[in-house]
Formats: C-alpha cells, sequence, structure tokens
C-alpha cells in the first residue's frame, strides 16, 4: 500500500512539474515568435508527424535549425495556413496581440 502512495504523490508532482513547463513554454512561444514542430502540433490540434509531413510536402512553411534536423515555424505562418485551410487555432495558444517586456 505505501507503494501505491508513493506513486501517486510522485505522479502527482509530476504531473505539476508538467503542467508548469506547458505554461512557460506558452509564454516563451509567445515571445519568440517561433513554434517547435509539437508546440505547433498543440496549436492546430494535430499530430507532430503530420506537422513534419506538412513541411516535407511543401504544404506549411517551415525550416531546420541549422545543423539538426529539427525544423521551426514561425507563429504567422502557421496561423495563416490554418486559416486558409478552415481550421481551428487553438485560443490557449494562440497569438493573443499581447506585448510582453522582459
Amino acid at each position: 500500500m505505501r507503494e501505491d502512495t508513493t506513486d501517486a504523490i510522485i505522479g502527482g508532482a509530476v504531473d505539476n512539474e508538467i503542467s508548469g513547463a506547458d505554461a512557460e513554454r506558452k509564454k516563451r512561444r509567445s515571445i519568440s515568435g517561433v513554434y517547435t514542430t509539437g508546440e505547433a502540433a498543440a496549436v492546430a490540434k494535430v499530430s507532430q508527424q503530420t506537422i513534419i509531413r506538412w513541411i516535407d510536402a511543401g504544404l506549411l512553411k517551415g525550416y531546420r535549425v541549422p545543423g539538426s534536423s529539427h525544423r521551426r515555424i514561425v507563429r504567422e505562418v502557421l496561423e495563416q495556413f490554418l486559416r486558409n485551410n478552415n481550421m481551428t487555432i487553438d485560443p490557449g495558444c494562440a497569438d493573443t496581440g499581447d506585448d510582453y517586456v522582459i
């Protein structure tokens, strides 16, 4: 029974850390204006692999990070792509127009 309690506590702590990390990523996205494929997938409500396929097929404009296989998508480009294809934008991820001061 003790192991179950420990797992539940650890699981809760991990969930809280992930939630905090998600909030930090959302804030960073708004500031940088560039999405990773995973972040773009969350905004578009599709899988990360779908974003990669769209980029590779030339449907979505993105770029590779120099020296790696990682891709990035400019926020405005993704949002325009979603509008052009009548897809909804996750309001929790989309640009709010707010300015951030660092």
